[in-house]
């Protein structure tokens, strides 16, 4: 499922009807095209961890010829960092692990997050697409907001070694 909003002052549906929801690349893609021919606009798709975002980002990039992207994976701390973050939380299942205070920003490098916002903040024309876990981290109030969510998906890959954990490969 795709979710997305439209902000105007503050974050909105652009449809409360489930009826209206685009589904397939190609419809997701026409919906979109029309949202973001504004001529400053940033797209911020925010992805479950475990969402397959290299092809989401691939097709909305092929899709929408954005000026410019950012790739939240890009923006993670090294996996040593983040094992080592997440020693005493994580057990045996790759899928559960303990409650924690780990938040979704302490898996990000500080300085790599600040450079991604300035890159936010100081956007003037074109389209600017975030893509990925943590989107909403670079760009708190963007012109367009989408969420990719399938948790139950999600688990599924995980059990499967499809994906692993945040900052992790498998």
């Amino acid at each position: 499922m795709l979710e997305i909003k439209l902000r105007q002052a503050s974050l909105r549906s652009v449809s409360a009807s489930g009826s209206e929801c685009s589904t397939g690349w190609p419809q997701i893609l026409q919906r979109l095209k029309g949202l973001v021919s504004l001529n400053k606009c940033v797209a911020c798709v925010e992805c479950y961890p475990g969402t397959f975002e290299r092809t989401i980002k691939k097709i909305l990039g092929e899709g929408l010829h954005p000026s410019a992207e950012i790739f939240s994976p890009d923006l993670l701390k090294p996996a040593a960092k983040v094992d080592t973050m997440l020693q005493r939380v994580l057990g045996d299942d790759p899928v559960f692990g303990r409650m924690s205070a780990v938040r979704l920003e302490d898996f990000f490098d500080e300085w790599k997050l600040a450079k991604a916002r300035e890159t936010v903040r100081s956007w003037k024309q074109g389209l600017l697409l975030i893509v990925g876990t943590g989107a909403a981290l670079v760009s708190p109030e963007p012109e367009l907001f989408c969420m990719r969510t399938w948790p139950v998906e999600i688990q599924s890959r995980q059990r499967q070694n499809a994906i692993g954990n945040l900052g992790r490969t498998t």
